[in-house]
Order: structure tokens, then sequence, then C-alpha cells
């Protein structure tokens, strides 16, 4: 399995920033690209999908996420749970259809 470097630090000004996931209880954890990796690519695997195309899934997925972090401090797990489905329901709709199914468990 391919895994990505996490680098989870930005620089705005002098001073580096982690980026932090406000979990549903309130409590805030620095975000960690290797969880967001390892659930699209369990989601993928999940719902049938190639070892190949699952890597492929969560590395597109975990860079999209990091791109998109770039402007944020701080985001709820809600909202990044949102992004990772919206990204995948236009990659691979059983995927998603795992993701979503697997957080309402």
């Amino acid at each position: 399995m391919a895994f990505l470097i996490s680098i989870p630090f930005c620089f705005i000004g002098d001073w580096m920033t982690e980026k932090q996931v406000v979990k549903r209880k309130g409590q805030e954890e620095p975000f960690e690209d290797r969880k967001l990796y390892a659930s699209v690519y369990w989601a993928a695997r999940s719902g049938h999908v190639s070892e190949k195309e699952a890597e492929k899934l969560a590395e597109t997925i975990s860079t999209n996420a990091q791109k998109w972090l770039k402007s944020k401090s701080k985001v709820t797990a809600e909202e990044l749970f949102d992004f990772v489905i919206r990204e995948l329901e236009s990659l691979n709709r059983q995927a998603a259809f795992t993701y979503r199914t697997h957080r309402e468990a």
C-alpha cells in the first residue's frame, strides 16, 4: 500500500500552525492525513474496489483534502466528512456508500 507523507502544518506569517479537527463532542485534535487516507482506502476496499484503485482514490482524496485545508486552521469532523463524501461520490459511488454507511453504523 502506498502512503503519503503527512504534512499537517502551514505557514502563516512567521508562525507554524497545525490544522485542527473539531470532533463531534467539541474536542480538537490535529488533522492526520494518514487517518483520512486509511479511511478512504478501507471504504474503497470494502466496496470491492481493487487494491490499486483504492490506493489511487485514497491518494487523490488526500491530496485534494490538503489543498482544501490550506486556507483553514480548523474544520469540524462533519465538514471533513462532507468533503470526503463529495469527493468519493464524484470518483466512486460504491466507496462513497461504504464510507457513509460506516460512519452511520
